[in-house]
């Protein structure tokens, strides 16, 4: 997002710096505040806290549905990097799920989740 932008929607404000002229200080809103609060719901900590609330299977179930979410994040942000289309883009209800790693990737809360498991 730019600063801009942050500015338009009301989550960031500029100021003049009053020791430097040349420099503009940035600072975030209350607004900004609650949206940057509001998107942190995938902090490590906070999964962690969440995942051991879960029953076993399901904790299970939410692991292997954030690698792939983890997957899909990474192959999207190269694609975007490399300028080419995601192979995970939206689908339509006839189409296969696409995924270019079937290889399931360790993240680190499934590391921290998995070793207080029984």
């Amino acid at each position: 997002m730019t600063i801009d932008r942050l500015e338009r929607k009301g989550n960031a404000r500029r100021a003049h710096d009053p020791a430097d002229g040349r420099r503009v200080l940035l600072r975030i809103t209350e607004a900004g505040v609650r949206v940057r609060e509001a998107k942190s719901v995938l902090d490590p900590v906070r999964v962690e806290q969440v995942l051991e609330e879960l029953h076993p299977r399901d904790r299970e179930a939410a692991l292997k549905g954030l690698e792939l979410l983890a997957r899909a994040a990474d192959e999207h942000m190269n694609s975007l990097s490399a300028g080419r289309r995601s192979s995970f883009e939206p689908r339509t209800k006839n189409d296969e799920p696409r995924t270019t790693n079937p290889e399931p990737r360790t993240t680190n809360v499934e590391r921290r989740t998995t070793r207080r498991q029984p």
